[in-house]
């Protein structure tokens, strides 16, 4: 199990390696790609997830950021569970589980410059599902891609900082169908709180008159 948390991990350093150097080299060319952009930013988020497990509500944690091009952000996340409750499979064995990914993060917001606004995202990317059981050593890995929309409202609690407050849906992709979990238990509706933090821009005013 943490063979995978580590190969996670370093997944989740490349992309953001890949990112931050990204982000240099817009930066560098925003003359130009951002030239009829109303407003420019960057910010870095925590994000933490609900979905049910085990007919209880569970959380996953993480992180992400981005670079808001208008009302439009893009960027990139991570996200993770760790030691989910324990299942006990039809053999009456000790089930322990891990789930994480990460990947691109695509999101939507309006109006942004007011204090209460829609927002929407759309995370997607791959990662891994441990899957260890103690009492016969067995422990495997499953490489799957996770897709996650969601929709809701975010407040401008400073000029600096946003609180958004979500409902979506987590699909999961590529487990083993001779998986002691079945894949259903990962599928469902998920809840989210996501805090970005960091420059938004600045709207000029004729464009707020408009």
């Amino acid at each position: 199990m943490k063979n995978a948390m580590l190969s996670f991990d370093k997944l989740t350093i490349s992309l953001m390696i890949v990112f931050l150097a990204s982000t240099s080299i817009l930066s560098a060319q925003q003359e130009t790609l951002f030239g009829r952009a109303h407003s420019a930013g960057f910010f870095f988020s925590p994000i933490v997830e609900y979905s049910m497990w085990n007919n209880e509500v569970r959380a996953s944690s993480g992180g992400g950021m981005g670079l808001v091009i208008d009302n439009f952000f893009i960027g990139g996340y991570g996200v993770a569970a760790i030691d989910l409750d324990a299942l006990i499979d039809d053999n009456g064995d000790r089930v322990e589980v891990d789930i994480a990914h990460s990947g691109l993060w695509l999101g939507y917001v309006w109006p942004s410059h007011k204090v209460f606004h829609l927002y929407g995202s759309v995370k997607g990317g791959w990662g891994l599902i441990d899957t260890e059981i103690s009492s016969n050593g067995f422990d495997r890995a499953d490489r799957v891609f996770v897709v996650t929309p969601d929709v809701g409202v975010e407040v401008n609690l400073f000029r600096w900082l946003r609180l958004a407050g979500t409902v979506g849906y987590r699909a999961v992709n590529g487990v083993d169908t001779n998986s002691t979990i079945p894949a259903t238990q990962y599928n469902g509706v998920t809840g989210g709180l996501t805090l970005r933090i960091g420059w938004f821009g600045r709207h000029h005013r004729r464009f707020e008159e408009e």
